[in-house]
């Protein structure tokens, strides 16, 4: 079974594209592709070193071990229940302290007393769900806002003065070509109606939604298609070309990893050397088909192997009726033997336990048994 038709399989089983979605999420939590993110998205960041900005993430959103340092799994997939009916999970969503103007003064400020902004990072395989993502965005940072008054991990009362800056930032994946290498920030600004007083910016400057549309492979470049604007921005740049690497150019793993540590200064440390691997193993089936595609793709091969299983048992029933049971047997063991093949990769590549693996694909109860018996026997 080749590299694409592993991938159909698997997606075939996780309708919401959960492990596709697991390392986008992974990789951008790592914290040298996180700077390149808050360089190239958030304002504040702009003039800082690369290589210092993991020092502005709250202490408490970083996970710290000898080989990796991340953003903690308790900041992604953040559940906010703020509002009774109205859930909403956040992909990644952490503090980071906002710089001052005289940053060799931030270290020796006392950490209660300085700025922070809260950050939500989204990745987004399709930016046309059925509604404008923008307003979704935009969505996200109101209730970011608004969960801020809690009695244990915000303010009370009235002390409007201590809400935070919210940022919400979305890649976007997959998109159409008028938005290539486009990256719009959505923000309040203030207007002067009749004459001119200005209030403190930071008292209004409170919301900012980034929607970021990395350039596709095989299309034309941006001074080519009508109306299109170039960013002169290298940091915008850099984030672009980074983000084209990691999810969507399409190269082989030891070419991706090069042009990460020799163009980037990415160091392929443990965990993210096993997880752009692992992306490899997705990039050309989503490039090239699609996620919706591999999904047809997978049901077919799981069809056609039921069909000749069922027309076995069946033909004593009739053709008809072994075709019904071809079918239903055929997903049965096409979502199995899927399944089973990507636990023991994961298991393989990232030294896992049977158990972990399952969680992190988020298997179905029914056929962990199984899966693990199968294991077991290997």
């Amino acid at each position: 079974m080749n590299t694409n038709t592993e991938t159909a399989a698997m997606i075939s089983c996780y309708d919401d594209k959960k492990a596709y979605d697991m390392y986008c999420k992974k990789l951008l939590s790592n914290k040298q592709i996180l700077a390149y993110v808050m360089k190239g998205c958030i304002p504040e960041y702009a003039d800082i070193p690369l290589e210092d900005i993991p020092s502005y993430i709250e202490m408490s959103s970083i996970k710290n071990t000898a080989e990796y340092e991340h953003i903690d799994d308790k900041q992604i997939e953040v559940t906010d229940e703020a509002i009774p009916g109205a859930q909403i999970k956040y992909d990644i969503q952490f503090e980071a302290v906002i710089p001052s103007k005289q940053m060799e003064s931030d270290q020796n400020t006392p950490s209660e007393k300085r700025l922070r902004l809260i950050i939500n990072l989204e990745s987004q395989a399709e930016d046309n769900p059925g509604y404008p993502l923008i307003k979704r965005a935009l969505y996200y940072c109101s209730r970011l806002m608004a969960r801020q008054k809690h009695p244990r991990d915000g303010f009370q009362h009235s002390d409007y003065g201590k809400i935070k800056k919210v940022c919400s930032i979305w890649i976007c994946i997959g998109h159409s070509n008028q938005k290539n290498d486009v990256i719009n920030t959505y923000k309040i600004q203030e207007t002067c109606e009749t004459k001119i007083w200005h209030a403190a910016k930071e008292d209004y400057d409170l919301i900012t939604a980034v929607m970021v549309y990395p350039k596709k492979e095989g299309v034309r470049k941006a001074q080519d298609i009508p109306n299109a604007v170039e960013q002169e921005d290298e940091n915008k740049q850099r984030l672009l070309e980074l983000l084209k690497i990691l999810f969507i150019k399409n190269l082989a793993v030891v070419d991706k990893k090069e042009q990460l540590q020799k163009t980037y200064g990415i160091l392929m440390e443990k965990e993210i050397d096993k997880e752009v691997m692992t992306m490899c193993n997705f990039s050309d089936f989503i490039e090239q088909r699609g996620i919706e595609k591999g999904l047809e793709q997978g049901l077919e091969q799981g069809l056609e192997k039921g069909l000749e299983k069922g027309l076995e048992k069946g033909l004593r029933k009739g053709l008809l009726q072994g075709k019904a049971e071809g079918k239903k047997e055929g997903k049965a063991e096409g979502r199995v033997e899927a399944t089973l093949l990507h636990v023991r990769k994961l298991m393989q590549k990232i030294d896992v336990s049977a158990v972990d693996a399952m969680n992190m694909l988020d298997v179905e109860e029914d056929i962990r048994p199984t899966i693990l018996h199968s294991l077991h026997l290997s």
